[in-house]
């Protein structure tokens, strides 16, 4: 029994050699002014290891990473790193220099290897140039030695690699020799990711190496990461990216930089639990210092005075605890103003091109009151261009498009468009409401996070995501009943992103979303367009049943999309349901049949977890944190499907009885 124990025990045996970290921050204070940003801050990493910083947007995360590459210095505290560390740094505003190429400045960025290489050409003209005698012997000893550990380096395989980083990060081979000074400031960043995952560095610091990339860069980047022996500290607001990579996270809260051991989804746990305890013994001392007060007053005067003034001077020495903050969160409701037609969007036989290049044909859509709408794929494949058409911003090349009754459209841009740079926050709020009073507009303000010190600032003087809050909030604010939001969550920190879903998730109106972001688009989703290599898939399901499905199927219900219902307000105007078509039932019916499939599918993986979860004596600490976060999953998938399931159910009898 014993034997068969240690056989599933996938714990690591004991091993007692030290290992010394790369680098080991010790007691680090730090302040920008007069505000506090790092207090007694302690931070390790050891080879290979791959750690998280996570926290709130200007809590601080990048000030440790400046500190680590020598940028910055500590007020208090030791820096240590280990000898001849190399580390290899991608802040939010790297950039490659200009003069350069894409594939020139992202080669350039390896020195290493570029000034072996020079060093190999100068080696190499300086033997050419001598005649034969001990002298050339000597600079040809001296060439080979280069060339050999220039070889052992890996530099003849350089241009193949800074290839293959690129088109993996999802640059066409037609963008290498493209000038850098063309490139758009995202795509800057991306060749600046590559240049830091070149260098062969021991340490990656990564400042949301996520950001412009699409799903199939994120996969590539995540599975590149995980085969590199470097260790890795990365802040990201990509919670998938910091689950799959991540053993280690810090968070960063009021100063304090607190460790946790697991990804993200054990440290929203474990956190949790720990606020939840810490609370309690606040609330517990609280109550016996008021127990003890209360004595106190009662008992200073009298036979018990002598154990009045005892309990005061314990009292007097007792060391408070503080109640333990909570973090300010975006307070979303999202409430369209009216309810508007079963027919929100249709779309028949769209199809556009620039140029030579295809982005889309034949496309036909068909959009209904409160469908929530994932639309992904590639950059550049054509999502944004497709936004546009559906509302109108962009005519097709063919094919038309109209909105049903009483739609009444909102868009969130991903680029931010405000009104005036020059405005104040408070006065480019007002602009969707010149008339609101004083109060209602701070108070709107400060639901989302703007308070008395911002009011004033500029526009232009706000971070990326105090902008993406602020065009939020005018978003929200006008109460549309149908929402297009392109990339809503970036520059967003993990708990705005959070809330936004929340309150996504709970609105009552329609819903199309680009976003790369795969925790958001699955808590979200479910129907996903997928725009890619000319064509667009439409599949009903989630985002992780429409990844489970593997490549798009031929089948008609997987590409072929669903015959539009008759234009709103025609006929008698009776407030019941419009009647389908019967390809469109019988579709649905084909999709009900599948969903219980999946639903099948899915309490059978749940039940396999409970089972090896009920014996998890004999599992390691990973793969208890991997099951119970996969058990979350299933529940929260199967809860989303059974509502679907009776959702559907519900209109395929509604429209037997329509006859349809």
């Amino acid at each position: 029994a014993t034997s068969a124990a240690a056989a599933h025990d996938s714990r690591p045996a004991p091993c007692y050699i030290l290992r010394m970290p790369l680098v080991s921050l010790s007691g680090i204070d730090f302040d920008y002014g007069r505000v506090a940003i790092l207090r007694g801050a302690d931070l390790s990493l050891e080879p290979g290891q791959r750690a998280a910083v996570v926290g709130r947007n200007g809590v601080g995360k990048s000030t440790l990473f400046a500190l680590i590459t020598g940028e910055l210095r500590a007020d208090a505290g030791t820096v240590d790193k280990g000898r001849r560390l190399r580390i290899a740094h991608l802040a939010q505003d790297r950039a490659l220099a200009a003069g350069e190429t894409l594939f020139s400045g992202v080669r350039a960025q390896c020195r290493e290897l570029v000034d072996l290489e020079g060093a190999m050409q100068t080696a190499l003209a300086r033997l050419e140039s001598l005649p034969p005698g001990e002298e050339h012997d000597a600079a040809a000893l001296r060439y080979a030695a280069l060339q050999h550990d220039f070889e052992t380096r890996g530099g003849y395989a350089l241009d193949q690699q800074v290839a293959s980083t690129l088109t993996g990060l999802g640059f066409r081979q037609t963008d290498f020799d493209r000038p850098v000074e063309q490139l758009s400031g995202g795509e800057q960043r991306v060749a600046a990711l590559a240049a830091a995952l070149l260098q062969g560095a021991d340490l990656l610091l990564l400042d949301e190496p996520t950001n412009h990339l699409d799903l199939r860069a994120i996969t590539w980047l995540e599975d590149h990461l995980a085969a590199q022996k470097s260790a890795l500290l990365v802040v990201s607001h990509d919670r998938s990216f910091l689950n799959r990579l991540c053993t280690v996270t810090y968070h960063l809260k009021d100063a304090k930089l607190t460790r946790y051991s697991g990804n993200y989804a054990f440290f929203e746990t474990e956190r949790a639990e720990r606020d939840r305890l810490a609370l309690l013994a606040y609330e517990r001392q609280q109550e016996e210092i008021a127990r003890t007060e209360d004595y106190i007053r009662r008992n200073i005067v009298g036979q018990k005075t002598k154990q009045a003034q005892s309990r005061r001077k314990r009292l007097d020495k007792l060391e408070r605890l503080e109640r333990p903050s909570e973090e300010r969160t975006l307070r979303l409701r999202l409430s369209p103003a009216r309810r508007g037609g079963n027919t929100v969007l249709v779309a028949e036989g769209l199809a556009k091109a620039f140029g030579e290049k295809r982005l889309f044909a034949d496309v036909d859509l068909h959009v209904t009151r409160g469908e929530t709408i994932g639309l992904v794929g590639p950059n550049g494949a054509g999502k944004t261009t497709l936004v546009k058409i559906l509302m109108g911003q962009l005519a097709p090349d063919t094919g038309a498009v109209r909105l049903g009754k009483d739609v009444d459209l909102g868009f969130f841009d991903q680029h931010l468009d405000l009104v005036s740079d020059s405005h104040t926050v408070e006065n480019e709020f007002r602009t969707v409401d010149p008339l609101m009073s004083d109060g209602e507009c701070r108070g709107q303000l400060a639901r989302f996070g703007f308070f008395a010190d911002d009011l004033d600032k500029t526009v232009a003087m706000l971070s990326g995501g105090e902008r993406n809050r602020l065009s939020l909030l005018k978003l929200v604010y006008q109460r549309h009943n149908f929402l297009i939001l392109d990339e809503p969550t970036n520059h967003l920190d993990i708990a705005a992103t959070e809330s936004l879903e929340e309150a996504l998730a709970a609105y009552a109106g329609t819903l199309i979303v680009i976003s790369h972001d795969r925790s958001f688009l699955d808590g979200l989703a479910k129907r996903v367009i997928e725009v890619k290599d000319g064509g667009v898939t439409d599949f009903t399901g989630s985002w992780r049943e429409f990844l489970r499905r593997g490549e798009p199927s031929p089948e008609p219900e997987a590409v072929k999309p669903t015959t539009p219902e008759p234009a709103p307000g025609g006929g008698s105007g009776a407030k019941g349901p419009e009647a389908w078509s019967k390809n469109r039932l019988a579709q649905r019916k084909r999709e009900l049949a599948s969903l219980e499939e999946s639903i099948a599918a899915a309490q059978a993986e749940k039940a396999e977890v409970e089972t090896s979860l009920a014996g998890s004596h004999a599992l390691g600490r990973d793969e208890i944190m991997r099951l119970t976060a996969r058990h979350q999953e299933l529940a929260a998938a199967l809860e989303r499907r059974e509502e679907r399931w009776g959702r559907w159910a519900e209109e395929i009898e509604a429209q037997e009885g329509l006859g349809g």
